[in-house]
Formats: C-alpha cells, sequence, structure tokens
C-alpha cells in the first residue's frame, strides 16, 4: 500500500509548507529518506527545495543512483529540514510523484571508474504530512 491508497490524515497547511520552503534556503543540507522495495533504507541529502504548489515541492540534488532507483519502485519519501542552532525543523511526509533529469556533465573518461552520482535529478513531490522535527521534545504524531 503506497501513501496515495492511505487516507490523508488532514490537509496540508499551505503557511506551513511555505515556511518549511523558506527555513531550508537558510540551511546547507536537507535530509532525504527513501526505502527500496525490500525494506531497506536509504539516506541522502540535498541542498534546494521549492514549493511548486499548495502540496507540491520539488527537491534538486545530485542524488545517487539508489534515491532514483528507491523512488522507481517506493514513492514514499521523507524530507527532513533542520536548523540545528534554532532547533527549529520540519519532517515532509510525502510520495515522489516524477522524478526529472536535470543535468547531465560533459566530460566522460573512458576507462575512469565513476563512484560520484553522474546525474543532477529533480524529484517531485506530493506533501501529504508536515511534522516537527527537533532536538527538543516533541511529538510527531501530532504535525504542525
Amino acid at each position: 500500500m503506497t501513501l496515495r491508497d492511505q487516507p490523508q490524515k488532514k490537509s496540508i497547511d499551505p503557511e506551513s509548507l511555505a515556511k518549511m520552503v523558506q527555513v531550508a534556503g537558510t540551511v546547507r543540507h536537507l535530509f532525504v529518506a527513501t526505502v527500496n522495495e525490500q525494506g531497506t533504507p536509504h539516506l541522502a541529502t540535498a541542498e534546494h527545495i521549492t514549493l511548486e504548489d499548495w502540496d507540491l515541492v520539488t527537491i534538486t540534488a545530485w542524488f545517487c543512483p539508489q534515491t532514483a532507483k528507491n523512488v522507481q519502485t517506493n514513492p514514499a519519501i521523507s524530507v527532513v529540514v533542520w536548523d540545528r542552532d534554532r532547533d527549529l525543523g520540519f519532517q515532509v511526509i510525502g510520495e515522489v510523484e516524477q522524478v526529472a533529469e536535470v543535468t547531465m556533465p560533459n566530460g566522460y573518461i573512458p576507462g575512469e571508474t565513476v563512484v560520484y552520482p553522474q546525474i543532477e535529478r529533480k524529484l517531485i513531490v506530493r506533501v501529504r504530512e508536515i511534522l516537527k522535527f527537533g532536538q527538543a521534545m516533541h511529538s510527531d504524531a501530532e504535525g504542525l
């Protein structure tokens, strides 16, 4: 069962989503968690998130191939935006609706083994829920 099949707990507050995107613009990294079809989790980072619609965000990064592979078979995703200094953060639970390849660098060198991501990707994510995130005591069951 995917998130799409589950009833949405409550509608997304556009102001909370906009605030999350604003905080994301002030921190260096966003954390992106995905899971493959066997249930093995994978954590990646991203640097850019943009608000596309009241419940849609785009996350752009040089994601490693595992992130792209995971969301093709299991579109569930969790994105954490956290300002450590202020202990202000958000966890976005959603579903990847589309993966778009944005940039592929030129300069392939025959015989060289490349161990870093070669394709910048854009994940288009439908936001299902926004939770508080931080070190201070909080309940992730209450949303914002």
